[in-house]
C-alpha cells in the first residue's frame, strides 16, 4: 500500500516551531497544509506548527504531540515514543496520517493515507516494518 500524499517539510530558521513545506507529491489534501498570511516575506507560502501540548487537562487518549496550522487549528495528535522517538501516527479529516522527523528534527515527512481514518496504528505498525514505502501510488521514485 503506498500513501495518496506525501507533504515535506523543513524547520524554519527563525522560529522554533514552523516548518515550511518543500515538496509535495500525490493528491492535495483539503485544507492542509496552513497558509501564512504575514511576515510579507512569506505570504503565500505553506506550513505546519509542531509542537508539544500545552494543556495540562486530561487528553483522554490524545497524544503528547500536535501538527497544527493556522490560528492553532488541529491538524493531529500524536505521540513519540522511545522505540520510535521520530515517527508518529494521527489522523487528519478522513485520513490517517504517518509522521517522521529526520534525525536532527530538520525536516518533516507526513503520509497521507484518504479514507484510512482509524487505521492510523496498523499503518504505522506496517510502516515501521518497511512494508510501506514512502512513494505515492504512480511515483516511482522515492522522497529524498
Amino acid at each position: 500500500m503506498k500513501p495518496d500524499a506525501i507533504y515535506v517539510f523543513e524547520k524554519c530558521a527563525d522560529t522554533n516551531t514552523r516548518y515550511g513545506l518543500v515538496s509535495h507529491r500525490g493528491g492535495d489534501i483539503p485544507r492542509f497544509p496552513a497558509v501564512w498570511k504575514r511576515p510579507k516575506s512569506r505570504a503565500g507560502k505553506k506550513y505546519v506548527g509542531f509542537r508539544h501540548h500545552q494543556d495540562t487537562r486530561p487528553r483522554h487518549g490524545k497524544g503528547d504531540y500536535t501538527i497544527e496550522l493556522e490560528n492553532a487549528r488541529m491538524c493531529t495528535d500524536f505521540d513519540l515514543t522511545p522505540e520510535y522517538p521520530r515517527k508518529g501516527c494521527g489522523d487528519f479529516s478522513n485520513s490517517a496520517v504517518l509522521i517522521a522527523f529526520s534525525e536532527d528534527w530538520a525536516r518533516l515527512t507526513m503520509l497521507f493515507f484518504e479514507d484510512k481514518k482509524g487505521e492510523e496504528q496498523a499503518l504505522f505498525a506496517k510502516w515501521v516494518c518497511g512494508e510501506i514505502p514512502e512513494s505515492v501510488e504512480g511515483a516511482a521514485a522515492p522522497l529524498p
